[in-house]
């Protein structure tokens, strides 16, 4: 991917808002940056981790999650997942 100002490559650049890491693409020259999103959502602090109260809050009130793109609801699970476990819920998107 190349600046559009000066045609340079864009690097791949990792940063912190808070504790939430995001990504995105940074000209050597500092003309200027192109960042996703999601990853836009992360640096303005839209998007945030769920600190361990908000956690806990969940895991007492939420049954079920429907995920907007499988048909059966998932039940939460309130035991931590297998530490070789990359998600909670069944859910493959």
């Amino acid at each position: 991917m190349q600046c559009p100002r000066c045609a340079t490559t864009l690097h791949l650049a990792h940063d912190l808002q808070g504790n939430m890491p995001f990504t995105y693409w940074r000209c050597a020259t500092d003309d200027g940056h192109f960042i996703a999103f999601l990853e836009f959502l992360k640096e303005k602090n839209f998007i945030h981790r769920l600190t361990p109260d908000q956690i806990q809050e969940l895991r007492q009130n939420v049954q079920f999650v429907n995920c907007s793109s499988c048909e059966p609801p998932s039940t939460w699970n309130p035991t931590p997942p297998a530490p070789t476990a990359t998600r909670q819920f069944p859910c493959s998107t």
